[in-house]
């Protein structure tokens, strides 16, 4: 088991060595290569800066505006992302530690589970993984590719910024044209890596509390089970003085399903508590993702609906848009998940629970996750339920945006 579970978590591993950190590591250990986080970091703060300032200059021209503002969007998640994981990296490492303690023990069907779940994960991380390296990568090739195809079918000199900023030295000539892509690297890089990093620790962290509600399920149709199996008692069970071991059928069998409902209770309670360190881990990151989402969806679907670009162009904005998208897809449909499974238990217990052969102590101690079930657990973003709902509203207000926008266009 721990073979599958490294195998399982080598693609967090993997990406969070690309910012310097040791996500599984103690949280003294976690950072291992300063240098290689605080470069890119500070990079792109001094990016965001650059940004923000060429999006005040051109207020005025929405167009140019909107164009900077999709780098500016996800630089400024990018930041917080890391800034976040830094600053609770205790939380995180306590919290990985203790699925992977979790896992290990499973055996069985338990262990098939635990195995389902984390395949699933490895499937939407890897894709993930894959649409965001094409879109980086992509990002730079573009203005190499405008300033080749305008030499050769020109002769003329022309490069044009992988981003649309204020760079504040000559960048006309090649030196500085030079600086200006070596710094766009470095934060495509960070982008890259901090979104691949923390989306799919996320979607690795949902997958095992879910594993685990529905090993909660399976233990609870063992217990109910055990019930079906045990004999009340009645009045023809009665003590005989010559039996060496009275009643010795009965109260067996009885005590162990008394011990696996309580085990059960216990197991409940503990993988609620998961869902709210993750909500603790990932609530502020998800506020400022949602917030800031709309508009940069709102940006990158006005430039691509505008008819006037290149088939590079075009391409970089479908996969930047798809990337985007697939962030979201990736909160909404986790915290649906999440949320679903965890109303299960109420069902699950009512319907496979012979209530009519347990005696009422037990019913009264089933109770117990069916009031808390009933509760469900949710991911939240701090003021807002994360759901896929929460999708369409995104996507409703970045519609709403794009209305607006292309009045303006059209206004012109």
């Amino acid at each position: 088991m721990t073979r599958i579970l490294k195998r399982y978590f080598r693609l967090q591993r993997f990406i969070f060595s690309g910012l310097g950190l040791d996500i599984a590591a103690t949280p003294e250990k976690m950072v291992k290569r300063p240098w290689l986080m605080m470069t890119p970091l500070v990079m792109s703060i001094l990016l965001c800066i650059a940004n923000g300032h060429y999006v005040l200059d051109n207020a005025s021209d929405y167009l140019e505006a909107t164009d900077s503002l999709t780098l500016l969007c996800q630089s400024l998640i990018s930041v917080w992302k890391v800034i976040m994981v830094i600053w609770k990296r205790k939380e995180f490492a306590n919290m990985i530690a203790r699925i992977e303690r979790l896992n290990v023990k499973a055996e069985g069907e338990e262990l098939k589970i635990v195995r389902r779940e984390n395949t699933r994960d490895i499937i939407f991380s890897t894709t993930y993984f894959v649409l965001v390296l094409l879109t980086g990568a992509w990002s730079l090739l573009v203005p190499i590719y405008f300033a080749v195809h305008v030499y050769v079918t020109t002769g003329e000199v022309d490069l044009p910024v992988p981003h649309k900023a204020t760079y504040f030295w000559n960048h006309e000539h090649v030196k500085g044209y030079s600086l200006v892509y070596i710094w766009d690297v470095f934060i495509i890089y960070f982008i890259a890596c901090s979104a691949v990093s923390t989306e799919s620790m996320f979607s690795w962290l949902v997958c095992n509390i879910i594993a685990q509600f529905r090993i909660l399920m399976h233990r609870l149709e063992v217990a109910s089970r055990q019930v079906m199996s045990t004999r009340p008692m009645t009045a023809s069970h009665h003590v005989d003085d010559d039996d060496d071991n009275p009643l010795m059928g009965e109260l067996d069998p009885q005590a162990g399903m008394v011990d696996a409902i309580i085990a059960c209770v216990k197991f409940h309670r503990r993988t609620l508590r998961l869902t709210q360190e993750l909500n603790s881990l990932y609530g502020a990151i998800i506020f400022v993702k949602f917030i800031v989402s709309g508009t940069q969806i709102c940006c990158l679907a006005f430039h691509l609906v505008r008819g006037n670009n290149s088939l590079f162009n075009v391409a970089y904005l479908c996969m930047f848009l798809s990337a985007a998208a697939l962030q979201l897809i990736l909160y909404c449909y986790n915290g649906q998940r999440l949320k679903d499974e965890s109303l299960l238990v109420t069902t699950k217990i009512y319907s496979i629970f012979p209530w009519s052969k347990m005696p009422v102590s037990t019913q009264r101690m089933l109770l117990i996750p069916m009031i808390r079930a009933q509760q469900f657990s949710e991911l939240r973003g701090v003021f807002f339920t994360v759901d896929l709902s929460l999708y369409l509203w995104v996507f409703r207000t970045a519609g709403s945006l794009i209305a607006a926008l292309k009045t303006l266009e059209e206004k012109e």
